[in-house]
């Protein structure tokens, strides 16, 4: 991915993960605006600010890239240890990855125009979701 992009001359690159459902334009724009010239690392960290779940990088091949669950702060550190303080953008709508049933349970909580949203309640798995939940936390 970011090999081949710097490869072929791309300048720089967004790397974003499939599971930020509230994800809008103006993020991806607030991104880029802050994105400094190259060398540069832009980084946009979960809710708990554990992963990350946007990464900016100028050139593309700048950072080695890893996700996951603690991937934030080792971002944060590499692009430090190449002598580059990293811009840090907090948005909702990149803020919120679905990885746990409390992710996907916040997400429920606040209804949004979104086709992830509209499918969710649209199929049923909202109210399963929400009830199997719910009688977790209702002591027997």
């Amino acid at each position: 991915g970011a090999r081949v992009l710097a490869a072929e001359g791309a300048q720089g690159m967004v790397q974003l993960p499939a599971d930020i459902p509230l994800i809008t334009a103006q993020d991806i724009q607030s991104l880029l605006q802050i994105h400094a010239r190259a060398p540069a690392v832009t980084l946009a960290p979960s809710r708990n600010e554990r992963g990350s779940n946007a990464v900016a990088c100028s050139p593309p091949d700048l950072l080695p890239l890893r996700f996951g669950e603690d991937s934030y702060f080792p971002h944060l550190k590499r692009a430090r240890a190449l002598g580059i303080e990293p811009a840090v953008v907090h948005r909702p709508g990149l803020a919120l990855d679905v990885d746990t049933l409390d992710d996907l349970l916040a997400f429920l909580a606040a209804p949004s125009c979104t086709r992830a949203y509209d499918y969710l309640i649209r199929s049923g798995i909202a109210e399963r979701v929400t009830d199997a939940a719910n009688a977790q936390s209702v002591p027997p």
